[in-house]
């Protein structure tokens, strides 16, 4: 009777299920003056706060883009969370609001819908809901178009105070310095003696006819 080989078989190691979620941060404010810097790091500071209340997350990276969502063509850190989505390195992705989120309506649908076919939900903090629950996608829609008449409203307040502030000759535009003028030890703009006579000089030859060309030949 020919001998009997006995092959052990090792198990088949099982592969432990991710007990949390990996959730990232995204912040962004418009400028990179002292208050918007300050307001950044205020985000960044409870949303991290936020996350750590939960014991299912895990903060694996922060996004911050310092720049209007209006007016950029590109937000470098925006684009580099989504870049991290699609190859599957987070999970959640938090922000303050729809309004620190996207530039508009259209554009936050088309990113939720895009980070959701990647298995990535976005969480709005203030709002309190997620872009995987039932009525997300309406929820954005009304709070992107408030938020877009919202910042309509405060641009035509600023403007209306600064074309008031041009009629009634209080606005600080008069009281910046051009060439010819300087201010005096109480801030008001007075003639420049020196360079007025370059401004005078310049005005007299374009009275004679001389193009702008043979004004600075001149």
């Amino acid at each position: 009777m020919p001998e009997t080989t006995v092959t052990k078989m090792e198990p088949t190691p099982r592969i432990k299920k991710q007990s949390f979620s990996r959730v990232a941060i995204y912040s962004r404010v418009s400028t990179r003056s002292a208050a918007q810097l300050h307001s950044a790091a205020a985000q960044v500071s409870e949303l991290t706060r936020f996350a750590a209340s939960r014991n299912d997350w895990r903060l694996v990276d922060i996004y911050m883009d310092f720049e209007s969502a209006s007016g950029a063509n590109t937000r470098g850190e925006f684009a580099r969370m989504i870049d991290d989505a699609e190859n599957g390195l987070i999970d959640i992705v938090l922000t303050k609001s729809v309004q620190r989120f996207g530039r508009n309506t259209e554009e936050n649908l088309i990113i939720m819908r895009s980070l959701l076919k990647s298995g990535v939900v976005v969480y709005f903090q203030i709002e309190g809901y997620s872009s995987d629950m039932p009525e997300a996608e309406l929820q954005t829609s009304l709070r992107s178009a408030l938020a877009a008449a919202d910042n309509a409203s405060h641009r035509e307040e600023r403007m209306w105070g600064v074309r008031r502030k041009i009629e009634d000759g209080t606005s600080e535009l008069y009281k910046r310095p051009c060439y010819g003028y300087k201010k005096n030890k109480d801030g008001v703009l007075i003639i420049d003696e020196d360079r007025a006579k370059i401004v005078r000089k310049i005005f007299k030859w374009y009275l004679s006819g001389k193009s702008i060309y043979g004004i600075k030949k001149s």
